[in-house]
């Protein structure tokens, strides 16, 4: 679960074409989280996330820094929230390219 925040995230990918260029290009995505930083010492609880992102096209392969940052509000826990968070103020910190290769 999540705010407008990630929607927004969304919107902004859905208008640039981002979903129907991954579908059209025939490109995989692969997300290797190195870590999570959570603070449980203030609520709401901030968690940041590491992470490196494989973007795998036909004859590329790029390599990205993905970190990102959001606060966690404590809600019910269902099938569809097993977790019992909400993400509140996503942000992309990082995801800058680090390197791209030929297949």
């Amino acid at each position: 679960m999540a705010d407008q925040s990630a929607m927004n995230y969304y919107k902004l990918l859905l208008e640039k074409g981002f979903y129907n260029r991954i579908i059209a290009e025939n490109v995989n995505q692969l997300v290797a989280v190195d870590s999570i930083s959570l603070n449980l010492e203030h609520y709401p609880y901030t968690a940041t996330t590491y992470a490196r992102q494989k973007i795998l096209r036909q004859s590329t392969v790029t390599e990205r820094n993905l970190i990102t940052t959001c606060k966690l509000i404590n809600t019910l826990r269902s099938d569809n929230n097993p977790q019992g968070f909400m993400i509140e103020n996503l942000l992309i910190i990082d995801n800058k390219d680090i390197a791209t290769y030929d297949r």
